[in-house]
């Protein structure tokens, strides 16, 4: 999911962590997250540049003996840090996927690809 707009304003809030606008992502990963892992990415970790990261939302959909599928929700959006956060713990993403920005959910198209203009209302309900 995808946001273009040519309104800087709406821009700056959608990315900036101060606006607390909640990102999320599903992602496949090498291995299993253990129970500690997963308390660390809730908590917050420190990436290897030193940056800290605010608490993560995680939920394992499911799991095997090679990988793990995990929806994590972010509001920060430090460059590349769904893949730096689970760097730390010597896990690759082997997919990532966001599904949502703020209450958009990638569903509101049809079919990837799609694009859809928003409307005032959504774009109020964005930001809220």
């Amino acid at each position: 999911m995808i946001i273009l707009t040519n309104d800087g304003e709406l821009a700056r809030r959608l990315s900036h962590p101060s606006s607390e606008i909640k990102k999320t992502y599903v992602a496949r990963v090498t291995g299993k997250l253990s129970p500690q892992e997963i308390r660390r990415l809730e908590n917050g970790v420190v990436l290897r540049d030193g940056f800290k990261t605010s608490g993560a939302s995680v939920r394992i959909i499911r799991t095997s003996l090679r990988d793990t599928l995990v929806e994590i929700t972010i509001h920060e959006g430090h460059k590349r840090e769904i893949r730096e956060m689970f760097k730390v713990f010597n896990k690759h993403v082997l997919y990532l996927k966001r599904t949502a920005i703020g209450s958009l959910k990638v569903d509101i198209v049809p079919n990837p690809g799609d694009i859809k203009k928003l409307t005032g209302q959504e774009i109020q309900k964005l930001l809220k």
